[in-house]
């Protein structure tokens, strides 16, 4: 199997007289702090300011991350109403369901909180992945810029 080339630095290239073939680097993106939505319930506000600060301590938090967190937080939000019912009725219920003569049977059924709290849980699992917040997309994500190299930054 062949091993890829090892890639030139700037001063290698102007020593040999070359000029790099490989795509420049994207500049670091403005760090921020988006808003936290006022409409969100005071759970899902705290689940909003969890990940912004989680976030901002890894330089990669940014104004426009406002939406993805505020999904986020809805979908946290409601995955915790789920798990507090799956709490208190577990993921078995019975029911009580009608037979063809009319009269009234009990049956177990899968609780429809379970339904409600696994979709939350992937939905929850996928918004995580686009924030770089698993061991696969995290070296996917690139750090804002410093304060340091904010304030050198000319407008």
């Amino acid at each position: 199997m062949p091993v890829p080339a090892h890639r030139k630095t700037e001063d290698e290239h102007w020593l040999s007289g070359t000029q790099s073939q490989a795509a420049p680097d994207a500049p670091p993106l403005e760090s921020g702090r988006p808003r936290c939505p006022a409409a969100l319930s005071p759970a899902a506000k705290k689940s909003f300011r969890a990940l912004c600060r989680l976030l901002a301590s890894r330089r990669a938090l940014t104004a426009g991350d406002q939406e993805i967190l505020r999904l986020y937080a809805v979908i946290s939000d409601r995955h915790q109403r789920a798990i507090e019912h799956l709490a208190k009725e577990g993921e078995i219920v019975e029911r009580m369901v009608l037979d063809s003569s009319g009269q009234p049977h009990p049956r177990f059924v899968t609780n429809e909180w379970l339904k409600i709290a696994q979709d939350c849980e992937g939905r929850m699992r996928g918004l995580l992945a686009d924030l770089g917040l698993n061991p696969m997309a995290r070296p996917k994500v690139k750090p804002t810029k410093s304060e340091a190299e904010a304030a050198i930054t000319f407008h």
